[in-house]
This record gives structure tokens, C-alpha cells and sequence, in this order.
């Protein structure tokens, strides 16, 4: 758009070359053109409290490896201040129903992984498989055969130790083992399988090589309609609930 602007700017001032002294509108033109070039450099997120700045961090990455479904996932390596900070942000998505407990887990991941990595910042997927039982505040007991959410690396004391981002279970980021015992109340029976994937990964599906290499069309699409429905499912429980009270 601004290029055509200028296009059209330059044109005008080769007309108007014969009605108007040259020096004069020599000004005016290097005024407008550099006020259209100074548009395209303007940073609309400067003045956003709620954008997702990117990250200052040097891009530091390491190696997380998944045994069962053989596959060595590379994940940003970040302090856990700053994880906290991103984990914050994502919580306080209204976007994500991070509420609605029964069903939705693989898009709420998706669409956290695929917002933390427009800021730079490389996650996994986490996924636990089994007999996984957790409490909401919202919708009490329920059971799942499968959960996933974003993985990355955090150092502590010399390691570099695989963190989850779960709104839906924790109120922070939480190591992966965390993470896991609180599905399988830590007993070994309840748990079938755990792996990691890359950030494309969008179901169970995706666990095995070849793995994903872009979010394709059709997972963000569906991602934007799970949350969509899932959104309107939460608001209608809570809504029911408060005529109830």
C-alpha cells in the first residue's frame, strides 16, 4: 500500500512540475515521502500491555530426547523466570478455554505453541497416555486416556530439565514429571506411555517418524474451531451455574 502511495506521489509531482515553482514542490515532496516511508516503520506493539513481546533471550536451544516414539526434539533452553512470564501471559489468554477440562487439550497446546513461537521461543509437545484422572474447580472428576501440553527446557544447577506450560492443571510451569504424577496420581499402572514431539504435533497421531515439519493448515484451522466451541460450552456451564446460586 505504501508503495503505491509513492508511486502515485511521484506522479503527481511530475504533473504539477509545470504549475508550481520546483523548489517549492520539491519540499513538499520529500515531506510526504518520508512521512510514508516513516509509516511502514512504526511498532504497533510498542504501546500493547497485552501483546506478547518477543523474547530478549539469546536463542539457546538443546536436545530433549523421547525414547518410546524415538524421536531427539530440539526446545529453547530459557530461565524459569522467563518461562513464568510467558506462562502468565498464555493464562490470561480468555482466547484459550483453559476451563473447559473434558476435552480440548491438543488445541490449547497447538495454539500456545504456535503463539510462543512467533516470539522465538522453539517448544515440544509433552503427551502422557493411560488411566489419567484429575479434579477441575469447575467441572469436578474427570478422566482422560490421553493429555498434552507445550514443553520446554529449563537450566537449573547444570541440567537442562524438560518444563510444562498447563494453565488447565497448574497455576505456574511445572517439571515434566510434575506434571505427569498429577494424571497418574504417580503410580506406574496408571501410566501407558509418555513421549515428546516437535511443536507441529497435534494429536497421538503425530508420535511416530516422520515427524511434522510446519503448523499446517488443517490443525490451526481446527484448532481456531475447538477453541471457538469449546469457549461457548464453558460460558454456557458457567452461566448455568450462577442462575442456579
Amino acid at each position: 500500500m505504501i508503495n503505491k502511495l509513492f508511486v502515485l506521489t511521484s506522479f503527481a509531482f511530475l504533473a504539477l512540475t509545470n504549475l508550481y515553482g520546483q523548489d517549492e514542490l520539491k519540499t513538499s515532496f520529500e515531506s510526504v515521502s518520508g512521512a510514508l516511508k516513516q509509516a511502514g516503520t512504526i511498532n504497533y506493539q510498542e504501546n500493547c500491555p497485552t501483546c506478547l513481546k518477543e523474547s530478549n533471550h539469546k536463542k539457546v536451544l538443546g536436545n530433549l530426547v523421547s525414547v518410546s516414539n524415538h524421536q531427539t526434539i530440539e526446545l529453547s533452553v530459557i530461565s524459569e523466570e522467563e518461562l513464568t512470564q510467558y506462562f502468565n501471559e498464555l493464562a490470561s489468554n480468555d482466547k484459550i478455554p483453559f476451563g473447559y477440562a473434558y476435552d480440548g487439550c491438543y488445541a490449547r497446546a497447538h495454539k500456545m505453541s504456535h503463539i510462543l513461537a512467533a516470539k522465538g521461543i522453539i517448544t515440544g509437545k509433552a503427551f502422557v497416555e493411560g488411566n489419567l484422572n484429575v479434579v477441575s474447580p469447575l467441572l469436578g472428576k474427570v478422566n482422560w486416556w490421553y493429555h498434552v501440553a507445550p514443553v520446554v527446557l529449563v537450566k537449573k544447577n547444570g541440567k537442562e530439565i524438560p518444563y510444562v506450560i498447563d494453565p488447565s492443571l497448574f497455576k505456574k510451569p511445572v517439571p515434566f514429571d510434575e506434571w505427569r504424577d498429577s494424571m497418574t496420581g504417580g503410580k506406574a499402572e496408571n501410566l501407558d506411555n509418555q513421549y515428546f514431539t516437535n511443536r507441529f504435533s497435534y494429536s497421538p497421531n503425530d508420535k511416530l517418524p516422520p515427524p511434522k515439519t510446519s503448523f499446517n493448515e488443517y490443525d490451526l484451522a481446527d484448532t481456531q474451531t475447538v477453541m471457538s466451541t469449546y469457549r461457548s460450552t464453558l460460558s454456557q456451564i458457567v452461566n448455568s451455574r450462577l442462575v442456579k446460586e
